[in-house]
């Protein structure tokens, strides 16, 4: 899986849950970082929030993730729509 793959980390996360492997706060984060940088901002709270759902406590990591998700994004549309 390479780091921007969103649906192979998806199929991932599936895969473990089909072989009854129990997601960790580090599965799931990398999960999140996965749709972070693609710039999937709702793709990475998605995720954040069903972790929490499934009693997965999130970590300062998770939360930066999502964080930083939605500042590249505001950076990249104001530096788009705002440049002189």
């Amino acid at each position: 899986m390479k780091a921007r793959d969103t649906q192979g980390a998806k199929d991932a996360m599936e895969n473990m849950e089909e072989k009854g492997v129990d997601a960790d706060v580090v599965s799931c984060s990398t999960v999140i970082d996965a749709y972070a940088k693609t710039g999937d901002t709702s793709g990475a709270e998605w995720w954040l929030r069903r972790m929490e759902e499934k009693g997965i406590g999130a970590d300062v990591v998770s939360y930066n993730t999502v964080i930083d998700a939605y500042v590249n994004y505001v950076t990249f549309f104001s530096s788009y729509f705002c440049h002189p």
